[in-house]
């Protein structure tokens, strides 16, 4: 949610023209006079037909046909598939924060209790953005009011949240500006990264500390703060480089932005400066990865699931050792331009079953949230662990496509949002397997225009968070397949 997003947020805060009805005048039309045509009858001589053998290729021909009539029955009777979800009609939803609630991070403490924190003061871009929690503890039926726990001027922007070992609570966040007029500029893209933490469970919270991100300048945050096995504290960013003058030119290693992880060994007291993930450079034709949420699955591997990249999508990695090295990338879903509009960004848990739940939103119409579960499959994950990863950037758009997301899951979790404004869920399951989805969006389609309170001139739609309570089995109606079938 850089410069990309203030650009972003300009397109997607437009407003649509009027258009002037146009005068049309009646033309004559003159009748034509038909001159009827005889018809002389044809003899039709009958035509023998012979048998034809079916030939493996005709048979093979007559397979595909099939599997082709039967996949748009499947289609025409409800099932999904990657670009055509089902929409997930019975489920509790519930409003959270009415009048705010940008880009959400959802976390589940230790004594049950839902907590998360969203943007509030300002819209997607803009001056006077703050930090707000929402807590909730009847599994996500009741919230409490927003509680701002951080405001830095002139925009403190959303970042990664979590709870350590010790049971405080850790939340990273942005700091950009200046703003000149009220707008975003080239000088506003120089973002700093800064940390609070709670001891009482959100009551109060530390002044922010700034966190080092050196060898970038300038970094932002994402998504849940995990643990590992040991207490260790994973936290995902982008760092980026930027002129020192507007139209200045950057040299190839600091193009693009560039995806790391920051360490902690003391409950987030303190962080590592950022260990880049990959040793590729994004190059001037890609412009990197942002936005990478994290999952850690037993034995202390890390998946990751990635914003970006090549396709302007979403692309997955594993690490084996703790986040400290990573595979090769595969691709989950493609960018908005190919079939898969615009499905970013990302979260993904891990559920009780064992399978993986990945959550992102739909920023192409219909707008909204969509999730998929992965297959249930012992030892899918060991064969992305098996690939090398990337050194360069030119293999990343010929890379194989992830095979371990059971696509006939694939719901849709909301599609009424008015614009691609909207998005950025975060998931977590109760201790009942009950799972609670926190999202957010502009204006609803088909709901009257409501003034916003944060800036009306701004606005013809509310800003809005809401939550959905499902199960695992609403989405889950196929389980398992053969490692590396397709």
């Amino acid at each position: 949610m850089n410069w990309c997003a203030a650009v972003e947020a300009m397109t997607l805060s437009s407003r649509p023209v009027a258009s002037t009805p146009v005068a049309r005048t009646p033309v004559a039309r003159t009748p034509v006079a038909r001159t009827p045509v005889a018809r002389t009858p044809v003899a039709r001589t009958p035509v023998a037909r012979t048998p034809v053998a079916r030939t493996p290729v005709a048979g093979l021909v007559f397979a595909i046909l099939s599997v082709l009539v039967v996949g748009n029955r499947a289609m025409a009777e409800g099932a999904a598939t990657q670009e055509q979800p089902r929409k997930l009609e019975k489920a509790e939803r519930i409003e959270v924060v009415r009048g705010g609630g940008y880009f959400p991070t959802l976390i589940r403490l230790t004594d049950g209790t839902l907590a998360a924190v969203v943007r509030g003061g300002a819209r997607h871009i803009g001056v006077g953005g703050r930090l707000d929690l929402v807590t909730s503890r009847d599994g996500g039926r009741h919230w409490s009011a927003p509680r701002p726990i951080v405001y830095m001027p002139p925009d403190s922007r959303s970042g990664a949240f979590g709870q350590a070992p010790d049971g405080r609570l850790i939340y990273a966040f942005s700091v950009t500006g200046p703003y000149r007029g009220g707008q975003f500029v080239f000088e506003t893209n120089r973002y700093t990264l800064w940390a609070t933490t709670s001891e009482d469970s959100g009551d109060s919270w530390t002044p922010p500390q700034q966190i080092n991100t050196a060898p970038y300048p300038y970094a932002m945050p994402y998504g849940k703060i995990v643990a590992l096995s040991d207490g260790t504290l994973l936290m995902a960013l982008y760092g980026w480089y930027q002129p020192d003058r507007e139209g200045g030119e950057l040299p190839a290693d600091k193009l693009g932005w560039h995806t790391a992880l920051c360490r902690s060994n003391d409950n987030g007291v303190t962080w590592s400066p950022p260990t880049p993930m990959f040793d590729y450079l994004p190059g001037d034709k890609g412009y990197g990865y942002h936005e990478v949420a994290l999952v850690v699955l037993p034995g202390d591997k890390v998946l990751a699931v990635m914003r970006g990249g090549p396709l302007d999508g979403l692309d997955q990695c594993l690490s084996t050792d703790g986040g400290r090295t990573w595979s090769s990338v595969e691709g989950v879903v493609s960018g908005p331009d190919k079939s898969n509009k615009a499905r970013l960004p990302a979260d993904v848990i891990l559920l009780k079953s064992g399978r993986l739940l990945l959550t992102f939103g739909h920023r192409e119409s219909p707008f909204g949230v969509e999730a998929v579960l992965s297959f249930n499959q012992a030892g899918q994950w060991d064969q992305l662990a098996a690939t090398p990863p990337p050194t360069t950037w030119k293999p990343l758009p010929s890379r194989k496509t992830a095979r371990q997301w059971d696509w006939q899951t694939h719901v849709s979790l909301e599609w009424n949002a008015a614009s691609a404004d909207c998005g950025y869920p975060s998931s977590v399951q109760l201790d009942d397997g009950t799972i609670v989805t926190l999202y957010y969006g502009v204006g609803e389609v088909g709901k009257p225009h409501e003034f916003s309170p944060i800036e009306p001139e701004h606005r013809l739609s509310m800003e809005y968070a809401r939550c959905i309570r499902y199960r695992e089995a609403d989405l889950a109606v196929s389980t398992a397949r053969p490692v590396g079938s397709k």
